[in-house]
């Protein structure tokens, strides 16, 4: 079942397009120092495990604002979310 996790958080990352073609990283750039994988199990009210959920995480805490990246992504924010907030601020 984590491997199917794994599988769909890697399939998000296409969909969504953040992961990129990698490239030789020029010699005045520091990147980032690896990534982890956070495996977590879903459960509901009863404490019943209803999925199970893999998330890839970047060492971004090391990044510097446009000097080693331009763009943020948050894969929790969507449009919903945007509604929500509107409504209740």
């Amino acid at each position: 079942m984590w491997k199917d996790a794994s599988k769909a958080e890697l399939y998000s990352l296409t969909k969504w397009k953040i992961s990129w073609p990698i490239v030789q990283t020029p010699k005045d750039i520091k990147p980032v120092g690896g990534h982890k994988w956070v495996f977590v199990q879903k459960q509901n009210e009863n404490d019943e495990i209803v999925r199970y959920n893999a998330i890839l995480d970047a060492r971004g805490f090391s990044q510097r604002n446009n000097i080693d990246f331009e763009e943020k992504y948050s894969p929790i924010f969507d449009d919903t979310m945007f509604w929500y907030l509107i409504i209740w601020f």
